[in-house]
């Protein structure tokens, strides 16, 4: 009887101790998916983001883009800055030329949820502007 009481108690206990790692591995983790609205800042959309497409886009809250679309203009990267849903990028691919875009997320505070929906205001760059436009970007997991 005894024994069955401590195999009961150091069940009780690995169960427990497995509930609070998980949570602690969350705080741990690096994804800090984009909240819906108007973003108003670089910090608040940094992160990688995919596209339908197979695209890759990385945003850093320092101001940096890399995007990498297979089937448009390959790997480019450059600077970008982010007002009240308005974004201004350059581009390698482009060269100095900058394109403005408007910049919503939508969806759940979520990796594989939240989206950018980027939208064309004025950029002479045909391919980027193509490539940023063409699919939603999902916040990823990684």
């Amino acid at each position: 009887m005894r024994a069955r009481t401590i195999l009961v108690v150091a069940t009780a206990a690995v169960a427990l101790a497995g509930c609070g790692t998980k949570e602690r591995m969350q705080e741990m983790q690096n994804v800090k998916p984009p909240a819906a609205g108007t973003p108003n800042g670089p910090g608040e959309v940094s992160g990688i983001y995919r596209s339908a497409h197979l695209g890759t886009l990385q945003l850093r809250s320092d101001g940096t883009i890399t995007m990498i679309v297979p089937n448009g203009s390959g790997a480019t990267n450059g600077r970008f800055t982010l007002q009240d849903g308005r974004i201004e990028l350059q581009t390698s691919g482009c060269g100095e030329t900058a394109g403005s875009y408007d910049v919503a997320v939508t969806g759940l505070q979520k990796p594989g949820k939240a989206t950018l929906v980027i939208t064309g205001v004025d950029d002479p760059c045909a391919e980027r502007l193509k490539d940023l436009t063409q699919d939603p970007w999902v916040y990823a997991d990684s």
